[in-house]
């Protein structure tokens, strides 16, 4: 078995044994020939050639610690990279005797000098154990794999005048080494890239169990974890589709394990119960981008009245917050109407169902928003924003700054008041009465709702529906298949958009073109329709515009009015609030009249008269609002 003649191991060995070191017989394996082991360990030549007689082509081994005042620093580098342990560690071994071992690695020698310590087994790092009392190891010329070299000396064979334990290695020994958060994150990506098969989807489950900790303990990001694992994974050949599952599944529970090991006293002090988001399991096979997509609008209409560009809009807009990886903006998406019960939280109750980590955000503050973005990445869905954003500058300002890759906030944590940096960045939708904030507004794609016309036919929304489960896992593997294409798309955009207004749209028409079939036209002609709407306005205010229009054609008798005449008809009754309106407490003016029209899509347009042309209204223009907004 061994390529060294059997002479030259009994030599060896009772070589070791006349300079006063005990030694014992190994099998190939490392383990004792002999019972009790290294405890049996003989310095006695005699003893030894006995052993090595009886087996020859034994390994030589050696207690390490008090017995032979040694202590080893064994390097490995079969399973991880113990060197590189070695140079972050910052210890200067090269100088000392060591023995290369048959595996590529190394055993560095210290002597004990009377310290009492023991064997360990990763404290310093991944990739290195140590051998002092209660251990042993293998001596040169021992060779216990004839495809690889011996153990062999390097920098001399005398290893009893190896220097003492230095300070600086016994207080590692002692403390042991406490990696830094990304430190940690290297080696358990390096541990995942190197699973073998069979074994790989168990490796990155711990992996990403563990990290979770530190992700809520607020030392790493969620969304770094999940993209280091994943290069890590796809480089040991995992399939994207069983990579997110298994992320979802193990950080969703180390977090819990984490929240659960913080102690009973914090579970008695702190309110409220633990962040739980619903994730979507990804579809087992792959997904016909085209297809999804289409069903995904002929859902949304199933509940909400929405126009054919609303509705591609918002299904583009769902794939968007699962593929949230693939681009470096996310539009908001503005539901807006100009009065109360146009289907706004129904819209958003079918979002919640379908996208990515839906978080309902009815009532949240500043702090609580940067926070949960911070440890759950989650799709925002804020509703009634009307009340909640319209004397909330703080909020407004963490919902803008997410909307690019790197968002953040600053904020000081902890007794040492540290600063720490919170991520804004997610996806958010956002319901509203009226118009959006314009820094808010820039940075949104708008779905302005109307109120259903009788002749209209929207079911009534109900929620747990096992139709939206299979397409939110449809939308999850779809994502997930093509985010790397989304990362590099580049999508032509038609001119009308530009600026922020492109930027808005360029995430979701590059999704468009990934789906492929009719889709890159749609997206293009819901971007050129949708891009104009932004405003709109307070609902009760036009409401009560529209009925006195109304009244005031049927005092006219007439189905022609020009601005004019229509303001002149609005200030006839002193109590109305046409009389006195805006600021300056004045009659309303025709561009202030066009302004309240314009949400209902209503404007003003050229009326011929015998004698000349005037700008004005004509009955026919206001017959949808009627039939949406006004009683019978």
């Amino acid at each position: 078995m061994p390529s060294a003649p059997d002479s030259d191991l009994l030599r060896a060995a009772v070589g070791y044994a006349e300079k006063g070191l005990p030694v014992f017989p190994c099998r190939p394996d490392r383990a004792p020939y002999i019972a009790k082991g290294f405890k049996a360990a003989s310095d006695d030549p005699a003893q030894v050639r006995e052993w090595w007689t009886k087996y020859p082509n034994a390994l030589i081994g050696m207690p390490t610690g008090a017995a032979t005042d040694t202590h080893v620093t064994d390097v490995d580098v079969k399973s991880r990279d113990g060197f590189a342990t070695l140079k972050k560690l910052n210890l200067q071994l090269d100088h000392l005797p060591q023995i290369a071992t048959p595996s590529g690695g190394a055993h560095f020698y210290h002597r004990l000098g009377g310290l009492n310590l023991r064997c360990t087994a990763g404290k310093l790092g991944p990739g290195i154990d140590t051998r002092a009392n209660g251990g042993y190891a293998i001596l040169p010329p021992s060779h216990p794999d004839p495809k690889r070299p011996p153990y062999a000396f390097v920098n001399g064979s005398d290893f009893l005048a190896a220097p003492p334990v230095p300070p600086e290695l016994v207080k590692l020994l002692r403390e042991g080494h406490k990696p830094k958060p990304l430190e940690e994150l290297e080696e358990e990506c390096a541990r995942v890239a190197s699973a073998s098969p069979g074994q790989r989807n168990d490796v990155l489950n711990k992996a990403a169990f563990k990290l979770a900790k530190l992700v809520a303990g607020g030392k790493l990001k969620e969304s770094e974890v999940r993209e280091a694992l994943t290069k890590a994974a796809l480089a040991c050949a995992l399939q994207p589709y069983e990579i997110e599952r298994t992320l979802d599944s193990a950080l969703s529970a180390g977090k819990r394990d984490a929240e659960a090991s913080g102690g009973r006293k914090r579970r008695e002090t702190v309110q409220g119960r633990a962040l739980e988001l619903p994730d979507a399991v990804p579809w087992e096979e792959a997904v016909d981008g085209a297809a999804l997509a289409r069903a995904l609008v002929s859902d949304a209409k199933r509940f909400i009245v929405l126009s054919d560009a609303q509705a591609d809009a918002a299904a583009l807009w769902v794939l968007h917050t699962h593929a949230l990886s693939g681009t470096g903006i996310s539009p908001r998406l503005a539901i807006t109407s100009p009065v109360a019960a146009c289907g706004k939280t129904t819209l958003l109750e079918w979002l919640g169902s379908i996208v990515r980590r839906p978080l309902e955000a009815i009532n949240i503050s500043a702090s609580a928003t940067f926070r949960t973005i911070e440890l759950a990445a989650p799709t925002l869905l804020v509703d009634e924003a009307d009340t909640l954003l319209r004397e909330n500058e703080e909020l407004r300002a963490v919902l803008n700054s997410g909307h690019r890759i790197g968002g953040s906030v600053i904020r000081t944590a902890g007794d040492d008041f540290e600063p720490r940096q919170f991520s804004t960045w997610s996806a958010c939708a956002i319901a509203l009465i009226g118009r959006l904030p314009a820094t808010l507004e820039s940075r949104s794609i708008e779905i302005t709702l109307r109120r259903k016309l009788r002749s209209e036919v929207a079911l009534r929304w109900r929620s747990g529906r096992e139709e939206a489960v299979i397409l939110a896992r449809q939308t999850r593997r779809w994502a997930i298949d093509n985010a790397e294409s989304l990362k590099r798309a580049d999508p032509d955009l038609p001119e009308e958009l530009y600026n922020r207004t492109a930027d808005n749209w360029r995430p979701l028409i590059a999704i468009a073109d990934r789906l492929g079939a009719d889709w890159p036209g749609r997206a293009r002609v819901a971007a050129q329709e949708l891009a104009g709407v932004a405003e709109s306005q307070s609902g009760s205010l036009g409401i009560e515009l529209l009925a006195d229009i109304r009244a005031a054609f049927a005092r006219r008798d007439t189905d022609r009015l020009s601005s004019e005449s229509l303001i002149a008809e609005l200030i006839l009754d002193s109590e109305r609030p046409w009389v006195e309106y805006g600021r300056s407490r004045k009659p309303i003016s025709q561009r202030q009249l066009a302004a309240l029209l314009r949400p209902f899509k209503i404007s003003s347009k050229d009326l011929r008269t015998e004698n000349n042309v005037l700008k004005g209204y004509a009955l026919e223009q206001f017959k949808d609002a009627f039939g949406r907004y006004l009683a019978d």
